[in-house]
C-alpha cells in the first residue's frame, strides 16, 4: 500500500464509507479519477487534500507529503524532501 492509498483509506475509515464510489464522490471526483490518484498517475487536487486532513486529523502537509511521493511526475529531488516530510509525520504518529 502506497502513501496515498494509506491515507485514502484512514479518510474512508474516519467517513465510515465502504466503497471507493463514497470516497470519490465525497471528495468531488469520480471513482476513476481517485484511482488515478492513489495509483500516483495524478497528483490529488488541493481541495481534496483539505478535505482529507480536516476529516483524519493528518496535517496538511502529510497529506501533501503522501501524495508527492506517490505521484510519479514528482522530480526525485523534491521526492527527497517529501519523504522527509513523511517520514517526520510517521515518527510523530506513532510516538
Amino acid at each position: 500500500m502506497n502513501a496515498v492509498e494509506s491515507i485514502v483509506s484512514a479518510y474512508r475509515v474516519k467517513c465510515g464509507f465502504r466503497y471507493d464510489r463514497e470516497v470519490a464522490q465525497s471528495l468531488g471526483m469520480t471513482q476513476a479519477a481517485l484511482s488515478n490518484y492513489t495509483k500516483g498517475k495524478t497528483r490529488l487536487p488541493h481541495i481534496a487534500i483539505a478535505k482529507v486532513s480536516e476529516r483524519t486529523g493528518i496535517p496538511a502537509v502529510g497529506v501533501m507529503a503522501a501524495v508527492n511521493v506517490t505521484y510519479a511526475g514528482t522530480p526525485e529531488e523534491e521526492k527527497a524532501y517529501w519523504q522527509e516530510k513523511l517520514a517526520l509525520l510517521k515518527e510523530t504518529v506513532v510516538s
